[in-house]
């Protein structure tokens, strides 16, 4: 593996760290738009950089927040 990717990769590590801390933060504010936005970057970026696990689980979590009445939600909360 090429040096600048793993820079790449380690770069990429520490930016889903700092956003995990902001992502915990959205979901108890119920800001569900930023958490639908999160978890479909982390989708499609977690392969780009070799990290197939942080794919799977982010197609896991849009699964799950399909099935979620957001609506309700946002009513019950807002």
């Amino acid at each position: 593996m090429p040096d600048e990717y793993k820079e790449l990769r380690a770069e990429y590590l520490q930016d889903i760290k700092s956003k995990l801390k902001g992502l915990e933060k959205d979901i108890e504010a119920k800001n569900i738009y930023t958490v639908m936005y999160f978890v479909h970057r982390v989708k499609g970026s977690g392969a780009t950089f070799g990290f197939g696990e942080f794919t799977e689980i982010a197609v896991e979590m849009e699964n799950i927040m399909k099935d979620i009445d957001w609506e309700s939600i946002s009513e019950y909360y807002g």
